[in-house]
């Protein structure tokens, strides 16, 4: 294993470029101009689903318009499925990558690569461990346990819901496991609505025609197919790479909403992560590049374009290795936490321990500061 920082991961054979030159040829050679509408699953002209009364979006002080933030989780999503598909197979995930700051280099929690222990991590940015001051969920179903553990003094921990609820927000959650469900049971006044375990298409509907309301700071928007379709048929099989392109057009609706306001562009935020990645059929190797290597990408008004990494240097890109969580950090995606309330204006999660939002904070403010 190389030092952090000094060499890329190995590429594939055949590809004959690092992973940086080769997603960059990718992103170029398909053109800069993206047409969201174009993409499969754009929304047409359905009109947003009503729905019942939410707190006012946060609004910053000094007269600023109101902010929001899109959490986009694709479960099990690998960055090699983005690198074959490219912008042709995945247009909305490469128009994240092409317009944003991003990268494909980010790593999962450091203890475990498996869904439910790192979505609890995306939404209160803290590692796993419990004795470390982690969040404590260490089990994948929705049968061990019902709710995240509480904190020792037995209130429930800090997550971007309950920050963004006590700053007047509102928040929404969709995602594609009945697992997801633990969310809501922590956190019942924070999560203003709730869609579990629905198939991927009612999803996509339901989230766009909800982010097209306007209503929600903060959307957390979780895509299960390539995951579910890894276990079944092998990570970067056939079904596994429609699974994906199913997942990016469920996102292209999304994005096909905000680039058809002008006021939802200009306000909203989407940060793109994955819990995982996989191999065989198979992720529950935490010591496997493959698990634990995700994407990260963070897209919208005052994000510069670029490599994550090289815009925001108090990071460090951990090439082949799978680096602790000391200083200095790579960016992981419990990040996403911090992420989130920071673009919000809303500081950080109390208790989060991953530390990347800190080092993006230039990035993310656009040099204002938290």
């Amino acid at each position: 294993m190389t030092s952090p920082g000094t060499t890329r991961r190995p590429v594939p054979a055949g590809t004959g470029a690092p992973r940086r030159a080769r997603v960059a040829a990718l992103l170029v050679l398909a053109g800069v101009a993206v047409s969201c509408a174009a993409w499969p699953g754009a929304p047409g002209t359905e009109p947003p689903e009503d729905g019942p009364s939410a707190r006012a979006t946060v609004a910053p002080a000094g007269g600023e318009p109101e902010a929001r933030v899109v959490a986009v989780s694709v479960d099990g999503l690998t960055p090699e499925a983005i690198e074959v598909l490219g912008r042709r197979g995945a247009p909305a995930i490469s128009f994240l990558l092409d317009r944003g700051a991003g990268t494909l280099d980010a790593r999962t929690a450091v203890e475990q690569t498996v869904t439910l222990p790192n979505h609890v991590g995306m939404i209160t940015g803290r590692r796993i461990d419990r004795d470390e001051g982690g969040h404590g969920v260490t089990w994948n179903d929705d049968v061990v346990g019902p709710v995240v553990p509480p904190d020792e003094d037995g209130r429930a921990l800090a997550s971007v819901f309950t920050v963004v609820a006590g700053a007047g927000g509102s928040t929404a959650l969709f995602s594609g496991k009945t697992k997801f469900a633990i969310f809501e049971r922590t956190w019942p006044d924070a999560v203003d609505r709730s869609v579990v375990a629905a198939p991927i298409e009612v999803l996509a509907r339901r989230a766009s025609r909800d982010v097209a309301t306007g209503r929600r700071t903060f959307t957390f928007l979780h895509l299960a197919d390539p995951d579910l379709a890894g276990h079944r048929s092998g990570w970067m099989s056939a079904p596994y790479l429609r699974a994906v392109r199913r997942a990016d057009r469920a996102l292209g609706r999304v994005l096909a909403v905000l680039r058809a306001d002008a006021d939802l562009r200009a306000t909203t935020t989407v940060v793109l992560t994955a819990d995982h990645g996989g191999a065989g059929r198979s992720h529950e190797d935490p010591a496997l590049a493959s698990s634990y290597t995700v994407p990260f990408v963070v897209w919208g008004p005052g994000v510069p374009r670029g490599d994550l990494y090289d815009l925001a240097p108090g990071l460090q890109d951990p090439g082949d290795a799978r680096p602790g969580y000391g200083d200095p950090p790579p960016v992981r995606n419990c990040d996403l936490a911090d992420v989130a309330t920071t673009l919000l204006g809303l500081g950080l999660v109390p208790g989060s321990d991953c530390t990347a939002a800190t080092r993006m904070e230039d990035l993310l403010t656009g040099g204002r500061g938290a």
